[in-house]
């Protein structure tokens, strides 16, 4: 997924990770599932049960973005509850 996320612009990195915490913000507020636009075109379902999911994608958005815009380049953390 990183290589993919290195060819996109900062605009779309940007768009897809507003959509990802909109997605992530009907879960938190009790919707049961959400589809948001996946990196290739596809439509992606996230539910509550997969809201850590939906957390790292958010996460290595970021990531993606972060590089785009500083240069520097590092991996997400990822939290194990």
């Amino acid at each position: 997924m990183e290589a993919a996320l290195s060819t996109l612009d900062i605009s779309t990195l940007q768009t897809y990770r507003a959509e990802a915490i909109a997605a992530l913000h009907s879960l938190a507020l009790g919707q049961t599932e959400i589809e948001i636009e996946g990196l290739d075109g596809s439509r992606v379902k996230y539910s509550t049960a997969s809201m850590a999911r939906l957390q790292e994608y958010i996460a290595t958005l970021q990531s993606a973005i972060d590089a785009k815009t500083t240069g520097l380049r590092r991996k997400p953390i990822h939290l194990v509850a």
